[in-house]
C-alpha cells in the first residue's frame, strides 16, 4: 500500500484528463475528486470496525486520492483452495456479517458518510467478491444458468431403448443424435499457430477431437418420453465410428459470489432467511439478472436515506471481471432468441458448444466435438456467441439505466472471461473499465478498448491499475508510474489503483483457527 507523499508525487507526475462534466472546477495543481485516481478498497466482510473504515477513507484523501472503490472481499484462507480464489473458513459468522445484511448496511452507510466528510467520491461494487451477484431466493429465474451434455455410444446398425444419459440432472433442453466419423488426438500447438477447431484468439489445448457428420445431426427431442425414455434404431449402412446420442440439460449453475454460512468453515450458523444465505451470481445474459441486483439494492441497501446520500458523493456502481463457473454460458430463453436471430434452431448444434464457451476447467474438456463442415462448425458457434452478446447487452444497459438514476453511472470490466465480442459491448456502460494486469500494459490493447468508448462519446475509460502477479506489497512507485503512463498513452483516463486493504485489526482480536466444516465445492 502506498503511503505519505508518494501519492502526491504520483499525482504531480501524471497528466490527467479534464474532470467529468459534473465535477467542480479545479486547477492543474489541485484536480477535483472525479479527476484524481482512487483506491480499490478491500474490506474482508461486514464485521469491520466502522471507525477504521472512516480512518481509511480519510487516509486515502490525505495522500491525494479522489476517493475509494468499496469491495467486500468475502474470501479467506490465503492461496486458492480450488483454483477459484476461495478460502476454506471465515473467522466470523456470515449469517450475521454477509453482504446485504444489517451489518453490511451499517458499514456501507459509514463508508458513504466518511466519503462525504472528506469531500471525496465513491464507487461501490454491486456485490461481494467480483460483484457478480447479491442475496436472492435460490433457483430464482434471474440467477446464473448453465447447460451440461451427456452422451452414449451406439454401434453402427444398432439400437437404443432406454433412459437418456443424465436424466434428472436438469430440464431437458434437447436430445440429439449424430454419426461420429473421425477421432483425432490434437497436441498443443505453438501459441502463434492457429488451432484447428478454434475461433481466432483461442489458446491451443491438448484434446481428443471427434468429428460428427453435420448431415447426420438430428434433433430427436420430440421423441423423448416423460420419464426420459427414448427408442431409436440406427441405419446399418452408415460409414463411420459409431452413433452418438447426446442429452443436453438446463439448470442453475448455483455459483456463489459469496458463500453461504454453511458452505464455509468457521463459527457459522444456519441462515434463517435467504438474506443471510450468501450471494448468488446472477444471469449476465438477460435483463432479469440485472433486475435481481437492482431490486435487491433498491429494497435492502438504498433505503433510509442511503440513496439520497449517494446522490451527493456516489460515482459509479461497479462490477469486476465476470468469474462465474460454467460449462457453457447460457440464459433461460437463449434457444428462442437464437432462432429469432439466425433463422434456425440451435438444438442439433448444441454438442459442439462444449469447448471454450464457458469459464474455468469445465470450458476446457479433454474431448471436443466438431463437425465435418469446412469451418468445423465454428459458424454455428459464432452465431451462439452473437446471441449471447445480445443478452449481455440487455444486462449491461439495464444496470446502466438504473445506476444513472442516482449515481454518475455504471462501470464494468466488459466481457472479461466470456466468449463474445468485447468491443461491441463497451458502449453499453457509462465508464468501461480495463486493467493493467491482463492487458499486459499493451498500448495498442488499451487503444482497441478505448476506441468504441470514444465513438460512443464515453468520457471515461477506466483501468484497474497496478496489479502485478507476485508483487503484492513490493511494487515500487516507478513501476506503478510505468503502468499508468502506458495506460494513458492508450487513452485510459481514470485509474483505480489496486489496492488498499482494510487497515484495522480484525475485530481487535487475533484470528482463530477453525476446522473446515465443508470445503467450497461449486
Amino acid at each position: 500500500m502506498l503511503r505519505g507523499t508518494t501519492i502526491a508525487v504520483l499525482l504531480s507526475s501524471i497528466l490527467f484528463t479534464p474532470a467529468a462534466a459534473q465535477d467542480e472546477q479545479h486547477d492543474f495543481a489541485n484536480p477535483g475528486p472525479r479527476t484524481r485516481p482512487k483506491f480499490r478498497y478491500w474490506i474482508p466482510d461486514a464485521s469491520v470496525d466502522t471507525a477504521v473504515v472512516a480512518r481509511d477513507v480519510k487516509a486515502a484523501g490525505d495522500v491525494g486520492m479522489g476517493g475509494m472503490e468499496l469491495l467486500g472481499y468475502y474470501l479467506y484462507g490465503g492461496p486458492p483452495s480450488n483454483g477459484a480464489g476461495r478460502g476454506l473458513a471465515a473467522p466470523v459468522d456470515w449469517a450475521t456479517y454477509g453482504f446485504g445484511t444489517e451489518a453490511w448496511n451499517k458499514v456501507f452507510k459509514a463508508f458513504v458518510q466518511a466519503t462525504k466528510d472528506e469531500s471525496l467520491i465513491l464507487d461501490a461494487s454491486l456485490g461481494p467478491n467480483q460483484g457478480t451477484g447479491v442475496p436472492a431466493i435460490e433457483d430464482s429465474d434471474g440467477l446464473a444458468w448453465d447447460i451440461a451434455a451427456y452422451n452414449v455410444s451406439v454401434a453402427l446398425g444398432g439400437s437404443f431403448d432406454g433412459v437418456l444419459p443424465g436424466w434428472g440432472t436438469g430440464t431437458l433442453l434437447a436430445a440429439v443424435t449424430g454419426l461420429a466419423i473421425n477421432s483425432t488426438v490434437i497436441q498443443r500447438l505453438d501459441q502463434l499457430a492457429r488451432d484447428p477447431g478454434s475461433l481466432p484468439g483461442d489458446l491451443s489445448l491438448n484434446r481428443t477431437q471427434i468429428t460428427l457428420s453435420a448431415a447426420s445431426l438430428t434433433d430427436v427431442t420430440s421423441q423423448v418420453g416423460p420419464t426420459g425414455q427414448l427408442s431409436l434404431d440406427f441405419a446399418a449402412n452408415s460409414t463411420g465410428i459409431n452413433n452418438i446420442i447426446f442429452a443436453v440439460y438446463l439448470f442453475h449453475t448455483d455459483y456463489r459470489a459469496q458463500d453461504g454460512p454453511l458452505d464455509i468453515g468457521g463459527p457459522q450458523s444456519a441462515p434463517t432467511s435467504w438474506l443471510q444465505n450468501g450471494s448468488w451470481s446472477v444471469d449476465h445474459f438477460s435483463a432479469r439478472g440485472a433486475n435481481v441486483i437492482s431490486s435487491f439494492w433498491d429494497n435492502y441497501i438504498l433505503a433510509n436515506g442511503t440513496k439520497e446520500s449517494l446522490k451527493e458523493v456516489g460515482n459509479y456502481a461497479w462490477e469486476d471481471s465476470v468469474e462465474i463457473e460454467a460449462n457453457v454460458f447460457w440464459t433461460q430463453n437463449l434457444s428462442a432468441s437464437f432462432e429469432s436471430d439466425h433463422g434456425y434452431s440451435i438444438n442439433k448444434w448444441l454438442p459442439i458448444l462444449f469447448h471454450r464457451n464457458g469459464h474455468y476447467e469445465n470450458a476446457n474438456p479433454s474431448v471436443w466435438w466438431v463437425t465435418d463442415e469446412a469451418d468445423e462448425g465454428n459458424g454455428h458457434i459464432a452465431d451462439y456467441r452473437s446471441t449471447l452478446g445480445k443478452g449481455y447487452h440487455a444486462y449491461l444497459t439495464t444496470l446502466t439505466e438504473w445506476a444513472e438514476t442516482f449515481l454518475v453511472g455504471f462501470s464494468a470490466q466488459i466481457s472479461y472471461n466470456m466468449p463474445m465480442d468485447m468491443l461491441s459491448r463497451i458502449p453499453d456502460v457509462t465508464a468501461p473499465e480495463c486493467e493493467s494486469l491482463d492487458f499486459s500494459d499493451l498500448i495498442d490493447g488499451y487503444r482497441q478498448y478505448a476506441g468504441p468508448g470514444h465513438l460512443a462519446e464515453r468520457q471515461i475509460i477506466s483501468s484497474e491499475c497496478g496489479a502485478v502477479r507476485g508483487e503484492g506489497f513490493v511494487q515500487t512507485l516507478p513501476e506503478l508510474l510505468w503502468h499508468v503512463k502506458r495506460s494513458y498513452a492508450g487513452s485510459v483516463n481514470q485509474f483505480i489503483l489496486h489496492g488498499y486493504p482494510y487497515s484495522g485489526d480484525y475485530g481487535n482480536t487475533t484470528w482463530p483457527v477453525f476446522t473446515v466444516r465443508k470445503p467450497y465445492d461449486h
